[in-house]
């Protein structure tokens, strides 16, 4: 046994703990020991100069993070140094459009997260931040966030990218068919991106379209080449699409299902049974050297929406040498990464905004301000859309009262509301339908004692 001091006053022992293995747990004893060193952390020291400050009696700052999608705003945030008393909750709140913050939300103890769902108008920008309360106070704010919508869609084409790298990673193509040729490969077959969307149909059938960004620009197609982007339905079976050309160059596209190669791996070199063609829009455009291929869902395993396709691969080559000379692999590592998850059919259809109504009226007691909001007037101009699968209703209301509380999301059109004192008040309503399109508008009711009938 021995303590001593390190620099800066803090204490330091060395011992020997003669209770190891299974002697902790009660068993029979090892009849050895451990030396250990133990090192002071917290509290005050032995050299007074290097005490450190006293803890703060109120709760650090919470660490925050977040993520926008059209129905919410979804927030996480670190526990914070409790202070001298225990964290006794969490006070949430939030900015819009650069305006000043106000409370959105006073959450327990032991919240973590939480999800906005008031934040619906695809026009605004939502400010957040949370603070820390305990028995002495509230402490510091956390950092701001502001979490936007994201910039892609697979609604919208290219859509969603999956795989990205930069230019000049081909190979040279040393031989095709056993000749020799060491030539370099063609801007037209290094690979630059590989995005997925769901172009919309009428009717209600689910497709899927890959689209190959390569190099090229204005360069025609390589004769004899095969690019395809590969990966794995839910059910863990691969598939592929493909465009091939031919000894002179023309381009056809496919849909297959992937057959193992002679070392049992799959990776889209082989097709397992015969290729399907490709639907209407697939092809390739030459200004921009994107290939484009359009394919039923059920032909690429996709047996219903919602349904993930993973292990994302894209490869370009000869197509006498696929396996043993790929021109570009895309991850260069060779391995699929990345996954899509399909939406139903209807959610990438047109989709006009649903239009907010507002009408209030006083109710109760004049004491306070009480005040009956209906909304149940707001309409969505697809509920008689010709396209069954288009027709969509309001299924969120989102009154801001005016008066500095937090706004409500409700799924019914009406509710009361009491303001705490006199004076005139802005009330706002917006309105989300079933595919999660949002108002444009904004329907504005002014709120004040002496003109409510």
């Amino acid at each position: 046994m021995d303590a001593d001091i390190d620099g800066q006053g803090r204490i330091v022992i060395g011992y020997a703990d003669g209770c190891v293995d299974g002697c902790v747990s009660g068993g029979p004893g090892s009849y050895s020991s451990r030396g250990y060193v133990a090192r002071q952390v917290t509290g005050k020291r032995m050299l007074a100069a290097f005490d450190p400050p006293a803890p703060s009696p109120l709760p650090g700052s919470p660490s925050l993070t977040g993520t926008r999608n059209p129905l919410s705003v979804n927030l996480n945030w670190t526990v914070p140094a409790a202070g001298t008393s225990p964290i006794t909750g969490y006070t949430l709140e939030r900015a819009e459009n650069s305006g000043s913050f106000r409370v959105l939300a006073k959450l327990n103890a032991t919240a973590t997260k939480y999800d906005d769902t008031t934040a619906i108008a695809a026009s605004s920008t939502y400010q957040y931040r949370v603070a820390a309360t305990n028995l002495n106070g509230t402490g510091t704010p956390s950092n701001a966030v502001s979490p936007a919508l994201p910039a892609e869609s697979i609604c919208v084409a290219p859509g969603l990218s999956v795989l990205k790298e930069g230019t000049g990673d081909t190979a040279t193509i040393v031989t095709v068919a056993g000749a020799p040729v060491g030539a370099p490969a063609p801007a037209s077959m290094d690979l630059t991106l590989l995005a997925v969307s769901e172009p919309y149909l009428a009717g209600g059938q689910l497709n899927i379209a890959f689209q190959l960004k390569t190099a090229s620009a204005n360069g025609t197609l390589p004769p004899d080449a095969v690019w395809f982007a590969s990966f794995r339905n839910a059910a863990n079976v691969m598939y592929a699409v493909r465009m091939v050309t031919d000894s002179t160059g023309t381009p056809r596209f496919e849909a297959y299902k992937v057959k193992a190669d002679s070392n049992g791996n799959y990776r889209g070199d082989f097709v397992d049974g015969t290729p399907v063609p490709a639907l209407a829009g697939s092809g390739y455009a030459p200004a921009t050297g994107v290939i484009t291929i359009v394919a039923r869902a059920s032909d690429v395993g996709v047996t219903a929406a919602g349904q993930s396709i993973t292990s994302l691969l894209a490869i370009s080559s000869k197509l006498a040498v696929v396996l043993s000379q790929p021109i570009d692999l895309m991850p260069d590592s060779g391995i699929g990464t990345g996954s899509v998850q399909t939406v139903p059919v209807k959610q990438c259809g047109p989709n006009q905004a649903p239009l907010a109504v507002l009408s209030a009226s006083s109710i109760g007691p004049r004491k306070f301000l009480n005040v009956h909001f209906d909304a149940s007037r707001s309409f969505d101009p697809d509920a008689s859309s010709s396209d069954p699968q288009l027709r969509d209703t309001i299924v969120k209301y989102v009154f801001d009262f005016g008066d500095g509380t937090a706004p409500v999301a409700t799924s019914t059109p009406t509710i009361d509301h009491q303001y705490q004192q006199g004076g005139q008040y802005a009330a706002t309503l917006r309105v989300q339908d079933s595919r999660g399109k949002a108002s444009d508008n904004a329907a504005v009711k002014q709120i004040c004692d002496k003109c409510m009938k």
